[in-house]
């Protein structure tokens, strides 16, 4: 009998163990959860912050090369939060296709197209680029 209620005893301590630790994993996976949230959220601030300095370059006239530059900070700063996303890529290779940088822009849309090749506009821009070379 002895062995049987120790038996059982010990089950119950480790389920309650179990259960700590269980508690510890989900506590973990949320904080990451929310981490991941919060790397998302700045990542497509980031994309929005860029987008919106190339339309004023476009929409300018007498725009300088300035709203190019600030984008590229963006969009750097976009790719240094999520290196396994096609936006940031995409966008500097428009910029480097806009700057004359014809190799740097292939380069950043070969990424681009490992990622997702079907990202919007990709094939038209690449097609662009690599004619140009």
């Amino acid at each position: 009998m002895f062995g049987i209620k120790s038996f059982f005893k010990d089950i119950k301590k480790q389920s309650m163990d179990l259960s700590i630790d269980l508690n510890i994993v989900k506590e973990l996976d949320e904080k990451t959860e929310d981490n991941n949230k919060k790397f998302d959220d700045k990542f497509y601030f980031l994309i929005n912050k860029g987008t919106s300095s190339l339309e004023k370059f476009a929409l300018d006239d007498n725009s300088e090369k300035e709203n190019l530059k600030d984008a590229m900070i963006f969009f750097n700063e976009a790719l240094e939060l999520k290196k396994s996303k096609p936006e940031a890529y995409f966008y500097l290779g428009y910029i480097s296709y806009l700057l004359n940088e014809k190799e740097i822009a292939k380069n950043y849309l070969d990424i681009c197209t490992s990622i997702d090749t079907n990202f919007p506009n990709l094939q038209v821009l690449r097609n662009k680029v690599l004619s140009s070379l």
